[in-house]
């Protein structure tokens, strides 16, 4: 029988979530398919905590400051009956880790009986963070939940992981961090080595009864084929041959190995047709097409991808690394004003790099441009769960990828198999099969 979750209405799946972490003697990680509702079973535990009535800190720590603020108007929409929220990030720090110190004192002497502090995976690793949870935690009890945790393990922030926290909980779409088996090990390790699971084919064939639709979208999924030029096909062969040689060797040399194969991808990424290859798509599409829609690209394009977006009508905003998070005095930041005017429909489409990727909830995005993607099946994934979330009069979201082919016909092997792992769930599978067997490429034949 289901517990009561108070003012939360859960669905089963997060009711599952939550019982899950719960047998899991309260530490555990839900790897649940983005719009899934992580967040919400997240909140769940939160619940589930509060009812045992002892003297408690919740840490939620986040990649970002704008997810941050994300979740505390989630607490706040919720009504979580927490006595103090506090946000602890990188802007006013003292002052904000002082209030939090004293937050914690007063848990601690049962003057106020729980509190929430909100912070980055950044500050929450800093000396000046974990040593206000050590000397203050005494005999109060910390929940700590960690937002696309993935984020969290590399060796500078895995500081954040600490003993201290009482009760764990971490959330991914996909917790494996890229060419770095030890930290994903170790993540797992911190957060009980037990995962409860919800994949976007779960959530695409599981009914919401609120909406009577699925819990995420359909979609269409689109191969644009670039092709590269002879000096990017010479310079991939030259990086291929010396992976080749590397690997042979007796005892290769991983560090080297991982740099060839970065340098690699950055041909692919950053492949010089695809800027014009996209002015044809927008063209082809047309420009009012070109509305709830998130293009993705890299550094080394998106200057170029402005500027011919701007010419064609399209009416693009940037949300990058160098457009600021923080807020001002009484102000949202550049980038929530360039959500809320892209919601608005004042954007026609989001031009972002990496920052986009990770939890910000955009329910208006419809298409996805992916320009630019990694090996990393993690972005990918997270990307298309940009614009799979559901949303009131978005029937099918459409996704269109931009897939690097070799002169020959040949198309690399990571881009063949992140491919394969997006066409697996789209609505016309069989279409993109068809397309990618008329290149010679088997879809599935190449994993």
């Amino acid at each position: 029988e289901d517990k009561d979750d108070g003012p939360l209405c859960l669905f089963p799946h997060q009711k599952a979530a939550v019982r899950w972490w719960v047998k899991e003697d309260y530490n555990s990680m839900f790897i649940m398919a983005t719009g899934a509702g992580k967040t919400i079973a997240a909140i769940g535990c939160v619940f589930e905590k509060l009812k045992d009535n002892e003297p408690l800190l919740v840490v939620v720590s986040t990649p970002q400051t704008l997810l941050s603020e994300q979740w505390k108007r989630e607490f706040e929409r919720l009504d979580v009956p927490i006595a103090r929220m506090l946000m602890v990030d990188g802007n006013n720090g003292k002052a904000k880790r002082s209030k939090m110190a004293e937050l914690m004192m007063d848990i601690s002497q049962g003057f106020r009986n729980n509190g929430v502090v909100f912070t980055t995976h950044s500050s929450a690793s800093r000396p000046e963070f974990t040593g206000i949870i050590k000397k203050e935690k005494k005999n109060s009890k910390i929940l700590y939940i960690c937002d696309e945790a993935h984020a969290a393990g590399s060796s500078q922030l895995k500081r954040g992981l600490m003993e201290e926290y009482d009760y764990r909980l971490a959330l991914s779409a996909t917790p494996k961090r890229m060419f770095d088996d030890e930290g994903t090990e170790n993540l797992l390790r911190y957060f009980g080595n037990n995962p409860f699971e919800f994949s976007i084919a779960e959530a695409m064939s599981t009914i919401n009864p609120d909406t009577k639709q699925p819990f995420l979208n359909p979609y269409n999924y689109h191969p644009v084929f670039v092709d590269l030029d002879d000096e990017e096909i010479n310079k991939y062969n030259r990086i291929t041959r010396q992976i080749i040689i590397e690997k042979h060797k007796r005892e290769p040399d991983r560090v080297k190995l991982n740099r060839l194969y970065t340098s690699r991808a950055r041909i692919i990424k950053n492949a010089g047709a695809k800027p014009e290859v996209l002015q044809d798509l927008v063209d082809r599409l047309g420009p009012r097409s070109m509305t709830n829609t998130i293009i993705f690209v890299s550094d080394h394009h998106i200057d170029d991808v402005m500027i011919n977006l701007k010419r064609q009508g399209a009416r693009p905003g940037k949300i990058t690394e160098n457009v600021s998070a923080r807020s001002k005095k009484g102000m949202a930041s550049e980038r929530s004003q360039e959500i809320t005017a892209f919601n608005a429909g004042e954007r026609g489409c989001l031009v972002g790099i990496n920052c986009l990727n990770e939890g910000i909830d955009i329910k208006a995005a419809r298409t996805a441009i992916i320009m630019s993607s990694s090996t990393n099946e993690r972005e990918y994934i997270q990307r298309i769960g940009r614009v799979i979330r559901y949303a009131p009069g978005k029937p099918i979201s459409e996704i269109y990828d931009f897939i690097v082919c070799m002169p020959d016909g040949t198309i690399p092997y990571s881009e063949v198999n992140r491919a394969a792992a997006i066409a697996e769930n789209a609505s016309n599978e069989k279409e993109v099969k068809e397309k990618f067997a008329q290149k010679g490429v088997s879809l599935y034949g190449n994993q």
